[in-house]
């Protein structure tokens, strides 16, 4: 049926309805609603996928249905959900990352200050060893986080910037320590 000639059926109030839905009675209540509002309806009532494929094959001016409206809710559902974690998640990567960076510059500027013979030493490279392997688990949540196609892998890893750790050290000079 060409779309012309269907749309003047519809126009003339006889619709071919495939209504996808498990209770007969729901079906039923459809099929009235549809002649309250002057539609004669030539009606078929489907629950299977296979049957709304072989029902769609016959033909149908309008689907129907409380199963197709629940499905797209419940995707739109989950998809709000996915966006709201990874809101979170990006926020959690910030503010870890943040944290790193400042504790892995202070290590820095106290293995400068150690004697490679200080007993200490030890306990603050293990220290920073932990630090660089949590940072490298907070960048395990990067594919979590991403915002889309732009996002797909995780950025290029970058060496440490020794300005930044020049610059913790001179404010350290600066107040004297």
């Amino acid at each position: 049926m060409t779309t012309t000639s269907a749309h003047a059926q519809v126009s003339r109030g006889r619709v071919r309805v495939v209504i996808v839905e498990q209770h007969p009675d729901d079906a039923e209540r459809i099929v009235r609603e549809l002649t309250n509002a002057g539609f004669e309806s030539e009606w078929t009532r489907v629950e299977t996928g296979a049957a709304l494929l072989a029902a769609l094959d016959r033909g149908a001016d309008i689907i129907l249905g409380d199963a197709l409206l629940c499905a797209t809710r419940e995707r739109l559902r989950r998809a709000e959900t996915l966006e709201a974690l990874q809101s979170v998640a990006r926020s959690i990567e910030h503010e870890f990352k943040n944290l790193f960076a400042g504790v892995l510059g202070y290590i820095e500027l106290l293995l400068d200050d150690l004697n490679p013979a200080d007993p200490r030493r030890q306990d603050v490279e293990a220290i920073r060893r932990s630090i660089q392997r949590a940072v490298g688990l907070i960048r395990g949540l990067e594919p979590f986080t991403a915002r889309g196609p732009a996002h797909a892998g995780p950025p290029a890893r970058r060496p440490p910037s020794r300005t930044s750790h020049e610059h913790l050290k001179a404010v350290r000079t600066d107040r004297g320590r």
